[in-house]
Formats: structure tokens, sequence, C-alpha cells
């Protein structure tokens, strides 16, 4: 009867001495037993098209691309081989391609990188044409911008400049360094 009574005792006390000396869980162990706070995934498309729409359902903005990815929730978005095409109004047209490009997760601004060629066509005038090496676009304002060496070719015009400034609902362009250009007549 003793014996019993005795590995008992043992038993219980290698427990309570167990549960003492056992380490706390590490964050990671934590975050794995947890999937609500662990990272969520992101997604990753190919040959992907974004497309924003106005409240009459007409498309605002369009974004092809080879590759679209995000490695987590909350994450900036990565797109390769961007065209981004917006539609100011019925006759106000922007299209920009790139080399990549990234998206907050909120999707309100674009940063475009590497060979970024952007053409504005409006009804009735001849298109702009810019190139630069990156160009970021805040869509809910419409205004475009770089702080990089720009060309833009408009009509009989040719400007370099470093740096640019375009609201695209007025039609209004700052170049505000280093201007250069050809006005032919």
């Amino acid at each position: 009867m003793r014996r019993p009574l005795m590995l008992a005792t043992i038993l219980a006390i290698t427990a309570i001495f167990w549960l003492f000396i056992r380490t706390p869980e590490s964050e990671e162990t934590t975050a794995a037993a947890n999937p609500l706070s662990a990272p969520q995934p992101g997604f990753a498309a190919t040959d992907a098209v974004l497309i924003q729409t106005g409240d009459n359902g007409e498309p605002l903005y369009t974004l092809h691309a080879t590759r679209i990815s995000q490695p987590e929730t909350g994450e900036p978005i990565e797109v390769t081989d961007p065209d981004f095409t917006d539609q100011v109004d019925a006759d106000n047209r922007w299209s920009v391609h790139a080399l990549r490009g990234q998206l907050p997760p909120a999707a309100d601004h674009v940063e475009l990188y590497g060979n970024v060629n952007a053409r504005g066509d409006r009804t009735g005038v001849a298109p702009l044409l810019l190139h630069t090496e990156q160009l970021g676009f805040d869509m809910p304002t419409q205004i475009i911008n770089t702080s990089d060496p720009v060309t833009a070719d408009w009509d009989k015009a040719h400007l370099n400049s470093v740096g640019l400034q375009a609201n695209l609902k007025t039609h209004d362009i700052i170049l505000p360094a280093s201007v250069h250009g050809h006005i032919a007549p």
C-alpha cells in the first residue's frame, strides 16, 4: 500500500516541478498555434488585370501586369511589367507603361519604376508623351509626379526637365528645375 502512495507522490511532485521549470512558449510557437495572430498569406497572379470602376460602373483605372503579388496581407502590392490606364473623363485618357510598380494595400497611389512611358490623350489635342525612370500617381487627386529627369514631347515641343508635377484633371504641368527644350514653329 505504501508503494502506490509513494509512486503517486513522486509523480505529483515531478509534474509540479515540470510545470514550474518549463520555459514559456516563444512568440513563433504562439503565433503558429493561433492562426488569427499569425501573418496572413498574400496572393500572386500572372497575366492579371485590376479594374477600379466609378459609381456608374465604368472603368476609372485599369492595371494590366504580367505578375501582381502581395507577400502578406497588409504589405505593398508588387507589379511586374505594368500597363496602367486612367480614364480621367470622356475626353481625357492616360496610359502608362513601366518595368515594375508598387501599390500600397489601399491601392490609391501607384509608384512606377524603370523606363516609364506615359501618354496623355485628349480629344482634339496632340498627345503628350512623357518619359522618366520613376513616376508616382495619386489616383484620388489625379496628380502624377517625379523628381527624376523627364522628357516631355507635345506636338512640336520637346522639353527636358528635372522633375515634373501634372494635374490630369486641370491639365496643369509644372517642370520645376533645369528646363531645356525646343518648340518648333
